[in-house]
Protein backbone atom coordinates (compact mmCIF):
# COMPACT_ATOMS: atom_id res chain seq x y z
CA UNK A 1 0.00 0.00 0.00
CA UNK A 2 1.25 3.31 -0.78
CA UNK A 3 1.69 5.73 1.88
CA UNK A 4 2.59 9.66 2.40
CA UNK A 5 3.81 11.18 5.00
CA UNK A 6 3.46 15.03 5.83
CA UNK A 7 7.37 16.56 6.00
CA UNK A 8 6.60 20.30 6.33
CA UNK A 9 4.39 22.84 4.85
CA UNK A 10 4.22 26.67 4.17
CA UNK A 11 1.97 29.29 2.94
CA UNK A 12 3.41 30.68 -0.27
CA UNK A 13 -0.03 33.40 -0.59
CA UNK A 14 -2.61 35.15 1.27
CA UNK A 15 -4.76 37.62 -0.41
CA UNK A 16 -7.73 39.20 2.48
CA UNK A 17 -10.28 41.45 1.61
CA UNK A 18 -13.11 42.34 4.13
CA UNK A 19 -15.38 45.15 3.23
CA UNK A 20 -18.18 43.97 4.84
CA UNK A 21 -20.12 47.23 6.21
CA UNK A 22 -22.77 45.42 8.22
CA UNK A 23 -23.07 42.58 10.83
CA UNK A 24 -25.30 39.54 10.43
CA UNK A 25 -24.61 36.37 8.07
CA UNK A 26 -23.43 36.40 4.65
CA UNK A 27 -23.30 33.43 1.92
CA UNK A 28 -19.87 32.70 0.99
CA UNK A 29 -19.15 30.53 -1.96
CA UNK A 30 -15.85 28.64 -2.13
CA UNK A 31 -13.18 27.01 -4.39
CA UNK A 32 -10.28 25.14 -4.68
CA UNK A 33 -7.05 23.77 -6.80
CA UNK A 34 -4.94 20.51 -5.63
CA UNK A 35 -1.70 19.09 -7.59
CA UNK A 36 0.34 16.80 -6.14
CA UNK A 37 3.92 16.30 -8.43
CA UNK A 38 6.31 13.62 -7.86
CA UNK A 39 9.91 12.75 -7.99
CA UNK A 40 10.83 10.34 -10.42
CA UNK A 41 11.67 7.48 -8.15
CA UNK A 42 8.30 8.16 -6.53
CA UNK A 43 9.69 8.38 -2.85
CA UNK A 44 9.33 11.96 -2.65
CA UNK A 45 5.89 14.50 -3.34
CA UNK A 46 5.02 18.53 -3.56
CA UNK A 47 1.12 18.94 -3.01
CA UNK A 48 -0.11 22.11 -3.51
CA UNK A 49 -3.28 23.34 -2.54
CA UNK A 50 -4.96 26.73 -3.57
CA UNK A 51 -8.68 27.78 -1.82
CA UNK A 52 -10.04 30.72 -2.27
CA UNK A 53 -13.51 31.83 -0.70
CA UNK A 54 -15.72 35.14 -0.74
CA UNK A 55 -18.87 36.52 -0.97
CA UNK A 56 -21.38 34.60 -3.02
CA UNK A 57 -23.30 38.70 -3.78
CA UNK A 58 -20.54 40.60 -3.93
CA UNK A 59 -17.07 38.98 -4.05
CA UNK A 60 -15.17 42.33 -3.10
CA UNK A 61 -16.74 42.51 0.10
CA UNK A 62 -15.22 39.58 1.43
CA UNK A 63 -12.42 37.65 -0.20
CA UNK A 64 -9.32 35.15 1.17
CA UNK A 65 -7.60 32.54 -0.40
CA UNK A 66 -4.41 30.83 0.37
CA UNK A 67 -1.71 29.07 -1.58
CA UNK A 68 0.33 26.38 0.48
CA UNK A 69 2.65 23.57 -0.44
CA UNK A 70 3.22 20.35 1.30
CA UNK A 71 6.46 18.05 0.90
CA UNK A 72 6.31 14.82 1.61
CA UNK A 73 8.09 11.48 1.85
CA UNK A 74 6.74 9.12 0.17
CA UNK A 75 6.50 4.69 0.36
CA UNK A 76 5.47 2.25 -2.13
CA UNK A 77 4.63 4.33 -4.82
CA UNK A 78 4.79 2.04 -8.06
CA UNK A 79 2.08 2.44 -10.37
CA UNK A 80 -0.50 5.06 -11.12
CA UNK A 81 -2.66 3.93 -8.84
CA UNK A 82 -0.22 4.26 -6.05
CA UNK A 83 -0.29 7.98 -6.86
CA UNK A 84 -3.96 8.31 -6.75
CA UNK A 85 -4.01 7.15 -3.17
CA UNK A 86 -0.75 9.13 -2.35
CA UNK A 87 -2.76 12.25 -4.01
CA UNK A 88 -5.58 12.17 -1.54
CA UNK A 89 -3.70 11.22 1.58
CA UNK A 90 -1.38 14.44 0.77
CA UNK A 91 -4.77 16.18 0.71
CA UNK A 92 -6.23 14.24 3.96
CA UNK A 93 -3.17 15.60 5.62
CA UNK A 94 -2.68 19.38 3.80
CA UNK A 95 -5.86 20.20 4.22
CA UNK A 96 -6.03 21.14 8.68
CA UNK A 97 -3.29 23.10 7.95
CA UNK A 98 -4.98 25.61 5.23
CA UNK A 99 -8.33 25.76 7.43
CA UNK A 100 -6.85 26.80 10.22
CA UNK A 101 -4.96 29.54 8.40
CA UNK A 102 -8.36 30.60 6.50
CA UNK A 103 -10.13 30.20 10.15
CA UNK A 104 -7.41 32.01 11.70
CA UNK A 105 -7.67 34.72 9.02
CA UNK A 106 -11.19 35.13 9.03
CA UNK A 107 -12.03 35.21 13.08
CA UNK A 108 -9.18 37.82 13.32
CA UNK A 109 -11.36 40.18 10.51
CA UNK A 110 -14.55 39.78 12.86
CA UNK A 111 -15.52 36.69 11.22
CA UNK A 112 -16.63 34.39 13.67
CA UNK A 113 -17.78 30.56 13.35
CA UNK A 114 -15.98 29.85 9.79
CA UNK A 115 -15.51 26.75 9.01
CA UNK A 116 -14.34 25.47 5.82
CA UNK A 117 -15.42 21.85 4.53
CA UNK A 118 -13.21 19.11 3.45
CA UNK A 119 -13.79 18.16 -0.25
CA UNK A 120 -14.21 14.57 -0.44
CA UNK A 121 -10.66 13.43 -2.26
CA UNK A 122 -11.79 10.02 -3.71
CA UNK A 123 -8.88 8.20 -5.56
CA UNK A 124 -11.07 6.93 -8.66
CA UNK A 125 -11.60 10.87 -10.07
CA UNK A 126 -7.51 11.30 -9.22
CA UNK A 127 -6.21 11.79 -12.73
CA UNK A 128 -2.26 11.27 -12.84
CA UNK A 129 -0.49 12.43 -15.96
CA UNK A 130 1.73 15.54 -17.54
CA UNK A 131 0.94 18.63 -15.99
CA UNK A 132 -0.94 20.63 -18.35
CA UNK A 133 0.82 23.09 -18.87
CA UNK A 134 3.86 20.56 -20.32
CA UNK A 135 0.69 19.15 -22.62
CA UNK A 136 0.66 22.78 -24.22
CA UNK A 137 -2.22 23.60 -22.30
CA UNK A 138 -2.19 26.73 -20.28
CA UNK A 139 -2.90 26.37 -16.36
CA UNK A 140 -5.73 28.33 -14.87
CA UNK A 141 -5.18 31.86 -13.83
CA UNK A 142 -5.64 32.75 -10.52
CA UNK A 143 -8.09 35.91 -9.83
CA UNK A 144 -7.81 38.19 -6.99
CA UNK A 145 -9.81 41.17 -5.91
CA UNK A 146 -9.06 44.59 -7.61
CA UNK A 147 -7.86 47.05 -5.29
Amino acid sequence: MAIAHLVTQKVQEVHFTNKLTQQGQIQLTSSFTFNVNFSKDGKRCIARIYQSVKDKEESEQLFASVDMVGAFACENVETDEDKKQVHAQCYDQLFPYLQSVLQTLMQSSGIPGFTLRKAVMNPENVRVGTAPNQQGQQPPKKQFPIV
